[in-house]
């Protein structure tokens, strides 16, 4: 009786060899699914990061869509197009009078040589 125990306690080796070469398969596969969890994660959470970059980027430009087609409707109108042709073209309506202030050549050379330094924000005329 003692005898047969002993021989169903004895294992043969590739049995031994089958349960490690499982018991690593079964880690290794372990292992490898939690790294790819890990990297999901990463990737998951990156993208929604990248999200919510994206809507606040949108969220502007939409804001600036609305403020030029604020402006679009402005610069359509009557009244901004007068403003302009005064203002560039020096135009004028019927009946009225416009002023023209013409500088002398010497004071053109002096605003000229100052603009030329204001570069250095310094004030020379004192």
């Amino acid at each position: 009786m003692i005898s047969k125990y002993k021989k169903h306690k004895k294992r043969d080796l590739s049995t031994v060899i089958f349960s490690v070469l499982l018991g690593v398969l079964v880690f290794g596969i372990l292992g490898y699914l939690i790294y790819s969890n890990i990297k999901i994660s990463f990737k998951r959470a990156y993208l929604t990061k990248r999200v919510e970059e994206l809507k606040k980027q949108l969220n502007e430009l939409k804001e600036k869509e609305i403020s030029l087609k604020k402006r679009a409707s402005y610069v359509e109108n009557d009244q901004f197009l007068e403003e302009r042709a005064r203002e560039v073209f020096d135009l004028k309506k019927k009946g009225e009078d416009v002023i023209s202030i013409l500088f002398s050549k010497e004071k053109e050379n002096e605003k000229e040589k100052n603009q030329q330094w204001s570069v250095f924000n310094w004030d020379f005329q004192k």
